[in-house]
């Protein structure tokens, strides 16, 4: 996989607004793509992880699009899957039961379904349903980025920021640092202290 080229990602944020302008790559395609089937269907959802530095101009590699949905019944996710594989595949084998319930919705057991462009696997989207705290709470307080004049969510910025460094890997540092620096005028800085104190996470970049 070879390291994108050509977004040229603009990137403004403001206390009111995160505005991004780029020419979307595949990986930003797919999310965008992905991200509006879920819109259509009025899914709750947050963009979370990795993607979120990248898109806020961060140039690494990345062949994931995290994201968390509210917690959907049969039914209803029955309809978005049908609605996301009129044009994607999904690379996670089974049937709608079947990744519903052993996948999705198996409480402490759950993980996630991927979606894909059809005969590929990478980039995909890998989606969960908001199940622990941590979920629920970047989903209750996710924050909107207009890409391109499309509407995304991304979780919310401080428990992104927190949960990176609380990962600690060289590359969820570069993330969480990213991240901080380019939207520090979007964050609140109470509850971002509030957090690294809740789940032991520090970093002395972050003043």
């Amino acid at each position: 996989m070879t390291a994108p080229k050509g977004r040229n990602p603009q990137i403004e944020v403001t206390p009111r607004r995160i505005r991004v302008r780029l020419r979307p790559d595949n990986v930003d395609q797919l999310a965008l793509d992905f991200c509006r089937v879920l819109t259509k269907l009025q899914v709750r959802y947050a963009l979370v992880s990795g993607y979120v530095a990248i898109l806020l101009g961060r140039n690494r590699l990345s062949e994931d699009i995290d994201l968390f949905v509210e917690r959907l019944s049969v039914r209803q996710f029955k309809a978005l899957h049908s609605a996301l594989t009129k044009s994607l595949e999904c690379i996670t084998p089974g049937t709608v039961e079947t990744l519903h319930g052993s996948y999705l919705d198996a409480g402490a057991e759950s993980t996630s379904v991927r979606y894909a462009r059809p005969e590929t696997f990478s980039p995909n989207v890998e989606m969960k349903f908001a199940q622990k705290p941590v979920h629920h709470y970047s989903l209750s307080r996710r924050v909107p980025v207009d890409v391109n004049g499309q509407r995304l969510y991304i979780g919310a910025l401080e428990m992104g920021i927190v949960y990176k460094l609380k990962m600690g890997s060289e590359k969820d540092l570069a993330d969480a640092r990213w991240m901080y620096d380019r939207t520090r005028e979007r964050l609140h800085r109470p509850e971002l202290n509030k957090l690294m104190e809740e789940m032991d996470a520090h970093a002395e970049w972050v003043t």
